[in-house]
């Protein structure tokens, strides 16, 4: 019994640290609000650093310890710095310190390596999405017991956006998380571990609603001096029920699953990524091949989930039709090219691997970042040091390529869960740093900013913004000739021991995918150099037509 209270304390203090840094960040208005959210931060990370210390007295281990220490460095954090000036970037820094330390307790109960991701990543989403509604919700309750909120309308209308989201990924990666445990649907009515988890489900779906009446008579008719009692009330309850959750899932980790469902696959390539080799690339094998990344999927709805995010300012209303359809194309892309065919033969062969490198830094990245303004931080140091510009343009092709031809590197990045989805999600974050070094006038809020540059650029101007779209497309050329003509198997322990009979070949097939981002670097630079000709010709015709 003391391990199960022990682990929901510990989850609730988890769970609070997040909320509370993503209010910090996102939710609140005033600084002064912002800064008042650094008192549950900092008491809830240190009730979740001594639960790791207890955890760790009957024997050392690396995984609380690692865990500790981040939640210890979020007191810190929040105790020392959590000023009204810089609350917000203390609540970012503590998220993703919250987010750390939330994944690796949970990996180091699912298990780290890649063969395991098909049962660890939907239990990750679900606890990051549980841990983002509860603690959210509880620290809008203690700050409001300790007095007003500025601004209470904006601020319930902005969490219950918030919580929807969480609510969606968390219906759905938990049914995900249960049906990967069962071995037949039987299991979860004959079973405890079963009707444990389809008691969560009730309690999910009571929590829908109650989410629902929240956003419906609350967010939308509350008073302008604040939610009242009735908010309160409701999220009273939810509260209480998400406990419950909790709970449930304390002890859903304790109880034995029934097993897997459809068995386990086996085989080499089984061995090294957890599914059965695919069958030989074909049309109706490409067709219909879908392998579903719990992680992608939920961080695609939130992108979708952002264009409706309740904001305190100016909405943007230049080209919004056109940036709205760049936002929500972009996120399908990201889905496709992680969950589609290249997510299935990526694994097991190395010209899958690198078209789905190449699609996500070269086309998923520019297209995401051209939806959303070029940070402001980025536009200063640009404006600031123009000499960091091509560094921030060729550096993240050089980095990808440095992590490739790295085997201590690229090893643990295919054979691990956490260097899986950073090989994924990291070239989509590197596109986007290389688009906003290219072109950073090109976002829909950046007109009339200090960095949006002239309307008209001059010849030198010109000439600098051709230089620093030609590097990251030279980059990814010369690494994709140098993989083309090179005789060095990468990662040969992995994609020339996957067993398959055909593409047998591993170095032939790696080649082919050396071609594939010439490739991709040649559309590249048409697509860069027609949209260059187009921008110009607008620019002369509204010249000469007035």
């Amino acid at each position: 019994m003391l391990p199960v209270l022990l682990g929901v304390i510990e989850d609730l203090a988890a769970a609070g640290a997040l909320g509370a840094s993503l209010l910090a960040c996102l939710v609140l208005v005033a600084p002064a609000d912002r800064a008042r959210a650094m008192t549950p931060i900092a008491v809830l990370g240190g009730v979740w650093t001594l639960t790791q210390l207890l955890a760790l007295a009957p024997a050392p281990r690396l995984v609380p310890a690692l865990v500790a220490a981040l939640a210890a460095l979020i007191t810190l954090l929040a105790a020392g710095l959590g000023t009204s000036a810089r609350a917000r970037i203390v609540g970012l820094l503590t998220g993703v310190l919250a987010v750390l330390g939330i994944t690796i307790r949970v990996l180091g109960d699912q298990g780290f390596l890649l063969p395991q991701a098909g049962a660890a990543v939907p239990v990750l989403v679900h606890v990051l999405a549980m841990s983002v509604w509860l603690g959210g919700l509880g620290a809008i309750l203690l700050l409001r017991a300790r007095g007003p909120l500025t601004d209470a309308r904006a601020v319930i209308s902005r969490f219950s956006h918030l919580a929807l989201l969480a609510w969606c990924v968390l219906a759905l990666s938990g049914l995900w998380a249960l049906l990967t445990r069962l071995g037949s649907p039987l299991d979860l009515v004959t079973t405890a571990f079963g009707l444990a988890g389809l008691a969560k489900i009730v309690l999910l779906l009571a929590l829908g609603v109650l989410g629902a009446l929240q956003r419906r008579h609350l967010a939308t008719r509350m008073r302008a001096d604040g939610p009242g009692r009735p908010f309160v009330r409701l999220a009273g309850i939810e509260l209480v029920l998400m406990v419950v959750a909790v709970a449930l899932g304390g002890i859903l980790a304790l109880l034995p699953a029934p097993g897997l469902l459809g068995g386990a696959a086996a085989g080499p390539a089984a061995e090294l990524t957890g599914h059965a080799l695919p069958s030989a690339p074909s049309a109706a094998a490409l067709l219909t091949s879908w392998r579903p990344d719990a992680l992608v999927i939920a961080l695609a709805l939130g992108l979708v989930f952002a264009l409706r995010f309740p904001r305190t300012g100016p909405r943007p209303s230049r080209h919004a039709r056109s940036t709205e359809a760049r936002l929500v194309v972009g996120a399908v892309l990201l889905v496709l090219v992680v969950c589609g065919p290249l997510g299935v033969y990526g694994p097991v062969l190395s010209s899958a691997h690198l078209l789905q490198q190449g699609l996500l830094l070269v086309v998923v990245g520019p297209l995401l970042a051209s939806a959303v303004p070029t940070p402001g931080g980025l536009v200063r140091l640009l404006h600031r040091d123009p000499w960091v510009a091509p560094l921030l343009a060729l550096g993240p092709t050089c980095l990808l390529v440095l992590v490739h031809a790295t085997p201590w590197l690229l090893g643990p990045a295919l054979a691990t869960i956490p260097g899986h989805e950073l090989l994924l999600l990291a070239p989509v974050v590197l596109g986007a740093l290389t688009w906003w070094t290219v072109d950073p006038g090109a976002g829909p809020l950046r007109d009339g900013d200090e960095g949006a540059g002239p309307t008209e650029p001059t010849g030198r101007l010109r000439a600098w913004r051709i230089v620093l779209a030609a590097l990251p497309v030279a980059g990814l050329a010369v690494s994709g000739l140098a993989v083309a003509l090179g005789s060095t198997l990468l990662a040969s322990d992995r994609f020339g021991a996957t067993g398959r009979t055909w593409r047998a070949d591993a170095l032939a097939d790696q080649q082919t995918g050396g071609w594939i981002l010439v490739g991709l670097a040649v559309l590249a630079g048409i697509a860069l150099a027609a949209r260059g000709v187009a921008s110009r010709t607008s620019r002369l015709s509204a010249r000469t037509g007035g």
